[in-house]
């Protein structure tokens, strides 16, 4: 799945598919203003406003672009007196005309990315499970459950065969 997202990297920040750390299945990611997700179906790519950095290529330019145009993420490092940029802090922005909001760091860092003018994906092919203290999604997808129901079924129907052709 990296060489996939890899193929990609000329459309800027493209993320795979990992659910939430919760009981219930909901994606890491955030569709841009108003709008449903459109996937290319030629490509299996989205375009988001927010995708979650657990699964995420960056191209090396918009890591230069946003230490570029944010020199306040500076800092000097206490021990080997080095300039490093914390790109992955919480920031807070407008949403609104007169509303704020704190952003995670990954909302955060799209959020600065998509304002130089770069673009964030996700692409639809690329699932992957979220580790923490439990292994997220807790649940199989609707999709599976309905895949094991007819298993259960078919098995059911070739031991039913199998007694008949006993007897």
């Amino acid at each position: 799945m990296i060489a996939r997202l890899y193929q990609y990297r000329e459309r800027g920040i493209i993320g795979g598919l990992y659910p939430l750390k919760q009981p219930e299945i909901q994606w890491c990611f955030n569709t841009l203003d108003g709008q449903n997700m459109v996937i290319e179906p030629e490509t299996e790519l989205a375009e988001m406003k927010c995708v979650g950095t657990g699964v995420m290529l960056i191209p090396r330019e918009i890591i230069e672009a946003q230490i570029k145009a944010h020199p306040e993420l500076a800092y000097t490092d206490d021990a080997s007196g080095e300039t490093y940029y914390d790109l992955w802090s919480f920031g807070v922005c407008e949403v609104a005309a007169g509303k704020r909001r704190r952003l995670t760091e990954d909302w955060w860092f799209c959020h600065r990315a998509r304002a130089l003018g770069y673009r964030v994906w996700v692409d639809t092919s690329c699932h992957f499970k979220h580790h923490g203290a439990a292994s997220y999604p807790l649940q199989p997808s609707l999709d599976l459950l309905e895949a094991q129901k007819r298993i259960a079924e078919l098995e059911e129907q070739l031991a039913e065969v199998l007694r008949r052709v006993a007897k």
